[in-house]
C-alpha cells in the first residue's frame, strides 16, 4: 500500500534507503482524515445553512477548528515535506485505488437509491467510471497529476538556491493564499480545490524539510490557537454579514489561516520521531478512509438522520462519535476494497507490459530497416 497520496513518502528524493514512518506524522494524517469526516457531517447536505442561533455558532466553530479543508491542506504539506517518489507502479496503484473506491461508492448509491435519487443519472454513473479525469475525487485527480510531475519538481527543488526558493514561496503565498484571504475571490477560481494549491503546498512542505525549519512547541501551540481564533472570528463575521447564512471563507484551502495552521501542525509533528507499529498500520489505510468515508457520511446527511438533534447541546458529541464509527468502518472496508485494487493492479500492469513489449519489438524492426 502506497502511503504518499495522503501525505507520506518513506523515501526522500534521491535516496534509496527506506526510513520508518514517523508515528507523529501518521497521527496527523489520521486526524486529517477524521477532520474531513466530521466536517462533512456537520455541514450536512446544505453546507450548514439550515443552522441558526447557538447551533449555527457551534457549527461554524467546528468548521473553523475541525475543518475538512484543513485536513486536505495537512495532506498536501506533508506530501511536500517528504517528497513524492514517483514510479509507474505507484501511479497505476493510485489510479486503481481511486477507480475501485469510486465503483464502491457507485454501488452504495445504487443500493441506497432512495437516498441518492437526486444524484443518480447517466452522467453521474459515467463520472464514477472515470473518476480521475472527471475529478469525482478532486484531490485524487490533482494528486495523480502531481505524482507525474513530481520527478521534475523534485529536481527543481534540489537545484534551486535558497534565495530563489524563498522568493518563489513568497510569490505563491501572495498570489494563491493572501489575495483569496482578503478579497475572497481566488485567482484560479477553484476555491483552493485544484492542482495549483496542491503544487504550492508541496513546494512549501518541501521548503520546510529542505532547510530544516523548526519552531518551539510553545510558539507552535500559540500560533495554532491564534490562527484558529482568527478563523472562527472571520467565519462568524462572514456569517453575520451574509444575514445569517452559514459561511466558512477563512477555512478554505486557499487562505492564509488554513495554510498557517497546517504548516505549524506539520512542524510540531516533525520536531521528533517515534514509531508505533499499530498506529502506523492503521494509518496506512487513510487513503481508503478518505475515499470510502464520503459515501458513508452522506448516508447520514442525505437522510437527515441527525436533523432532529440540531438543537441539542450534545449534538457535537454525536457527530464526533459518528465520525469515529465511520472511520473504523472505512478502515475495515479497505481490506475488502484492496483485494479488487490488487487484482486491477495486476491487470493494468500486465497490459502495460504487453504494450511495451509490442512497442519495443516494432521499434527494433523499424530501426533494422
Amino acid at each position: 500500500m502506497d502511503n504518499t497520496v495522503m501525505g507520506y513518502n518513506s523515501q526522500q528524493s534521491g535516496k534509496s534507503i527506506k526510513k520508518a514512518r514517523n508515528t507523529n506524522v501518521e497521527i496527523v494524517r489520521m486526524l486529517a482524515a477524521y477532520m474531513i469526516i466530521v466536517s462533512h457531517i456537520f455541514a450536512g447536505k446544505d453546507g450548514g445553512k439550515s443552522f441558526s442561533g447557538i447551533p449555527q455558532m457551534i457549527c461554524v466553530f467546528f468548521q473553523s477548528t475541525i475543518s475538512a479543508n484543513l485536513g486536505v491542506m495537512l495532506f498536501m504539506v506533508i506530501s511536500g515535506y517528504y517528497l513524492i517518489k514517483c514510479t509507474r507502479k505507484k501511479v497505476v496503484n493510485m489510479i486503481a485505488i481511486t477507480w475501485c473506491c469510486s465503483i464502491f461508492s457507485l454501488i452504495m448509491r445504487l443500493l441506497f437509491i432512495e437516498s441518492y435519487r437526486d444524484n443518480i443519472s447517466l452522467k453521474s454513473i459515467a463520472v464514477s467510471l472515470i473518476p480521475t479525469s472527471s475529478r469525482y475525487y478532486w484531490y485524487m485527480s490533482c494528486y495523480i497529476c502531481l505524482m507525474i510531475l513530481s520527478p521534475f519538481i523534485n529536481k527543481a527543488i534540489d537545484k534551486i538556491s535558497r534565495s530563489d526558493y524563498t522568493k518563489l514561496i513568497v510569490a505563491m503565498v501572495v498570489l494563491f493564499f493572501t489575495l483569496p484571504t482578503f478579497i475572497y475571490f481566488d485567482v484560479m477560481g477553484d476555491k483552493g480545490k485544484g492542482l495549483i494549491t496542491m503544487v504550492c503546498a508541496y513546494f512549501i512542505g518541501a521548503y520546510l524539510s529542505k532547510y530544516k525549519i523548526q519552531i518551539s512547541t510553545k510558539t507552535g501551540i500559540i500560533g495554532i490557537a491564534a490562527l484558529t481564533l482568527i478563523t472562527f472570528a472571520g467565519n462568524m463575521a462572514a456569517t453575520l454579514v451574509r444575514k445569517g447564512v452559514t459561511s466558512y471563507p477563512f477555512s478554505r484551502e486557499c487562505t492564509l489561516t488554513t495554510l498557517g495552521i497546517a504548516v505549524l501542525i506539520v512542524l510540531l509533528a516533525t520536531k521528533s520521531s517515534r514509531s508505533n507499529r499499530f498506529i502506523n498500520t492503521v494509518s496506512s489505510r487513510v487513503i481508503y478512509v478518505y475515499l470510502t468515508g464520503g459515501v458513508l457520511t452522506s448516508l447520514i446527511t442525505k437522510n437527515d438522520l441527525f436533523v432532529p438533534y440540531y438543537d441539542k447541546i450534545w449534538y457535537a458529541l454525536l457527530v464526533l462519535a459518528a465520525a469515529i464509527c465511520i472511520y473504523i468502518a472505512s478502515t475495515l472496508l479497505s481490506y475488502v476494497v484492496e483485494l479488487f485494487v490488487k487484482l486491477l493492479n495486476l491487470i493494468i500492469n500486465k497490459f502495460i507490459d504487453i504494450v511495451e513489449s509490442i512497442f519495443f519489438k516494432l521499434k527494433g524492426k523499424i530501426l533494422k530497416k
